[in-house]
């Protein structure tokens, strides 16, 4: 392992390759996956993968509209589970009426949210600062990698970096509520790159 680990680090435009790959194949997927919604019914807020409303717009979500506010967890809609918050909203359709149960301060409250389309406005309010950040990080690492591809801060310097693009992915994929890596990837990616950065700088 240790031999082959050193093999790796000898060669630095695989190492450049892979923390170039790592980030660009998981934002890939999650970019794809808001794209695939555009147009589609829009459940009217942004939840995460535990139902807890993590994006709320006055002027683009009808959730706002119908009452709901950040932080309120949806436990029901149409008196279904809130797992099954998308299928009911697709099944409903554009220009349809959901009812949707919220959890708030202890309180259960319902609020009827009308469906509209899934719209671009959603995407970018959401996703392009943590995008443009991961492109910055990511920029900053290989640069300083690219000037001394021996040294072992230079080293680490990219694998924070790269921690950190994965951070902000995992940031963005929970927010849009995918049950996938990112659920269980969220919690340590943070932890490990601000320990990082205590422990390097």
């Amino acid at each position: 392992m240790k031999k082959a680990v050193s093999t790796f680090l000898a060669r630095p435009r695989w190492v450049m390759a892979v923390a170039i790959l790592i980030p660009a194949i998981l934002w890939a997927d999650t970019l794809i996956f808001q794209i695939r919604r555009f147009g589609q019914p829009f459940e009217g807020s942004i939840h995460d993968a535990y139902g807890t409303v993590s994006f709320l717009s006055k002027y683009d979500c009808s959730g706002w509209q119908a009452g709901m506010r950040g932080r309120d967890v949806v436990v029901a809609v149409n008196g279904q589970p809130w797992s099954q918050l998308l299928p009911v909203v697709q099944e409903t359709g554009i220009g349809g009426t959901v009812v949707c149960t919220v959890l708030r301060n202890g309180q259960a409250l319902g609020f009827a949210v009308p469906i509209k389309p899934f719209t671009l406005s959603v995407i970018s309010q959401t996703t392009p600062p943590a995008l443009f950040f991961t492109v910055v990080v990511m920029i900053v690492g290989l640069f300083v990698y690219s000037h001394n591809q021996n040294g072992g801060l230079n080293r680490l310097i990219l694998l924070y970096n790269v921690l950190w693009a994965v951070a902000q992915w995992s940031g963005v994929d929970w927010t849009h509520g995918r049950q996938t890596l990112s659920a269980y990837l969220l919690g340590p990616i943070f932890a490990l790159a601000h320990a990082g950065g205590w422990t390097f700088f």
